[in-house]
């Protein structure tokens, strides 16, 4: 999600790409075996806590982070389908994210960044409110991050 570096094309080697693209296979698998072993620790914190303890500045801290995945998620879409960051295109644009991989489609781009949508809000729910403060303020600050880097590597945004 919107985690974009530029890749400069001519001095990239088959067997180097075929090798990084390797190691970010084995990266994703313990990548997203962390994420599960997080979201399952969390959801046990939250167990005992009800959702009746969510207040006005949760829900507008949660639009406030909607609003900016959807930022980033535009920013995405854009460099997938047109990954040249210069006229000859020596330079292009490819993800970050290790969720979504180097080079993603932009299906898996909508899937993957909607249901985190829906996910965060999930999470941030279930959480008690010192946790969920915490939870929103920092994927806040994780998307003004990549919503600057791609502004400052040159992508706007459009749908």
């Amino acid at each position: 999600m919107g985690w974009m570096r530029h890749a400069n094309v001519r001095h990239q080697r088959r067997s180097h790409c075929l090798h990084d693209l390797l190691l970010s296979e084995r990266d994703v698998h313990y990548d997203v075996q962390s994420v599960r072993a997080v979201l399952l620790a969390l959801a046990a914190l939250a167990l005992p806590c009800q959702a009746g303890d969510w207040t006005r500045e949760d829900s507008q801290r949660q639009a406030v982070l909607t609003g900016l995945v959807i930022v980033d998620w535009a920013q995405t879409r854009k460099f997938i389908k047109n990954p040249c960051a210069n006229q000859d295109c020596t330079k292009v644009y490819y993800e970050t994210n290790p969720l979504l991989g180097r080079n993603p489609s932009v299906g898996k781009a909508n899937n993957l960044i909607g249901a985190s949508i829906v996910a965060h809000a999930g999470i941030a729910y279930l959480l008690p409110p010192a946790w969920r403060h915490a939870w929103q303020y920092v994927w806040i600050g994780g998307e003004l991050g990549a919503i600057g880097n791609n502004y400052g590597g040159g992508i706007r945004f459009g749908f």
